[in-house]
């Protein structure tokens, strides 16, 4: 295809057309029921060129014998759009329909389509808004874009870590941040910015606060490397509101005397990370 992408602003809604025709002879329609029964028509042949998963699903009969392909899992204006780029048009990307572009790209192995898109991420994912679009991106399964935001997440831990949630993907994404074995920031600036953002999602009717974010975080919290800390720190470490239980508390005080103490403190690692001025690595989409 001898097509390009653009990278911008969303087009200017118009009037849709509900029934819509590409080639002199089309010989395929697409039916989409969740748009109004809208219609698109177009040459079998375009679609077998550069797709396999094309060639075996369309119709053997001519578009005008009435079979038609239905489809209810994609919006009528993103596959006109896709349909355009492979007739040679542009193809523009951005924040609301990336997803969706990207999903009809992995369905229908559009590979080139999936390459642009992929483009389109590096340019647009930040630490900043990671967070928000890391579920999504994720369920996709291609590796460079994981590789891609496990390096945002382990380059700038303290800017993720302050736009998490509570939620089970954004948990994901604390898990990525403390199994690294390097990182740019300390580890008590580690704790201090997981204590921060957890305390503020915390519900005004929760009373003891400390022990709402240690059952949120549950064995996340032995992946902090407090032994790794400087006493002060570990001090600091157990004031409220802390990740640490009572008697972890008691036995970190303890360690730092050279006391004796009991096992509580049996999980947490010793081995301090690297300092690392970690770059995101963008590898080119395959």
């Amino acid at each position: 295809m001898q097509s390009s992408v653009t990278v911008g602003e969303p087009p200017k809604k118009g009037s849709n057309n509900d029934r819509v025709k590409y080639g002199e002879n089309p010989d395929v329609k697409f039916f989409f029921p969740n748009n109004g029964g809208a219609l698109l028509l177009a040459e079998k042949v375009k679609f077998a060129r550069i797709s396999e998963i094309f060639r075996k699903q369309l119709p053997t009969s001519n578009a005008e014998n009435g079979e038609r392909v239905v489809i209810t899992d994609i919006s009528f204006e993103i596959f006109n759009n896709v349909v355009k780029f492979i007739y040679g048009e542009e193809l523009t990307i951005y924040e609301e329909n990336y997803l969706e572009i990207l999903y009809i790209g992995k369905k229908y192995f559009l590979y080139e389509i999936i390459h642009k898109v992929i483009k389109f991420i590096y340019t647009f994912i930040n630490a900043d808004n990671m967070a928000d679009h890391f579920e999504f991106i994720d369920k996709f399964d291609i590796s460079s874009l994981n590789d891609f935001m496990k390096g945002i997440c382990i380059s700038s831990p303290l800017v993720v870590i302050r736009k998490l949630t509570k939620s089970i993907p954004h948990k994901r994404i604390l898990q990525i941040i403390l199994e690294s074995p390097c990182l740019p920031c300390s580890e008590y600036e580690l704790y201090q910015a997981i204590v921060d953002t957890y305390f503020r999602n915390v519900d005004k009717e929760v009373f003891d606060i400390s022990k709402y974010i240690r059952d949120e975080l549950g064995k996340l919290i032995f992946l902090i490397r407090f032994p790794t800390m400087t006493n002060k720190e570990i001090i600091n470490c157990t004031k409220y509101p802390s990740l640490l239980t009572k008697e972890q508390s008691m036995d970190f005080l303890l360690w730092i005397e050279d006391k004796i103490f009991t096992d509580s403190l049996q999980y947490f690692s010793s081995v301090p990370r690297l300092k690392c001025n970690c770059q995101v690595n963008k590898p080119i989409p395959k």
